[in-house]
């Protein structure tokens, strides 16, 4: 079995934040407590969450059988930023045309080193270069809850996903 993970990242340190989010999307989910400033979402309707979204938003998306990663930032309800990364079925992909990085990386508070590693990050031209860069991202902005990390993972399987994230509660308004 792979690790398909898809899970949104609230920028608070504030878990009544993701409930208030949830309870105004009228959707169920999995939260876990804030981690470097970042609350972990995991929602099956993931497009009515991004339109109740009242904060900064981050959809991360990851596999580990193949090169794939990317991520949508929203402010608000709008898509600020968005980038991916591919090589299977179709050969050696890369989605940048929406990667607004200047903004990105003002709403992130990224220091001028994070803005480096990232930016060589985001000009990758070939698949070796880009193995890994999941988790060099993850780790640039913080964020710890990325693997094994889905609500279809969570839903269908909690207490394997409890074993890995102990913290990991379900909400429901």
């Amino acid at each position: 079995m792979s690790d398909f993970s898809n899970q949104f990242h609230l920028k608070s340190d504030n878990i009544e934040d993701a409930k208030i989010l949830l309870k105004n999307a009228n959707l169920k989910g999995y939260l876990i407590p804030p981690v470097n400033g970042w609350i972990t979402i995991l929602v099956a309707e993931r497009e009515i969450l991004t339109q109740f979204n009242k904060g900064l938003l981050l959809e991360f998306i990851r596999t580990n059988d193949a090169l794939f990663w990317g991520f949508d930032l929203y402010r608000d309800a709008n898509l600020i930023s968005h980038y991916d990364i591919q090589d299977y079925f179709e050969g050696f992909k890369i989605s940048n045309e929406r990667l607004n990085f200047e903004e990105f990386s003002v709403e992130l508070q990224l220091d001028d080193d994070k803005k480096e590693v990232l930016k060589e990050l985001f000009e990758v031209d070939n698949p070796d270069e880009a193995d890994g860069g999941d988790y060099i991202f993850a780790e640039i902005i913080g964020l710890e809850n990325i693997e094994w990390l889905s609500f279809e993972y969570a839903d269908s399987d909690l207490e394997s996903t409890l074993e890995n994230y102990p913290e990991i509660f379900y909400y429901e308004p």
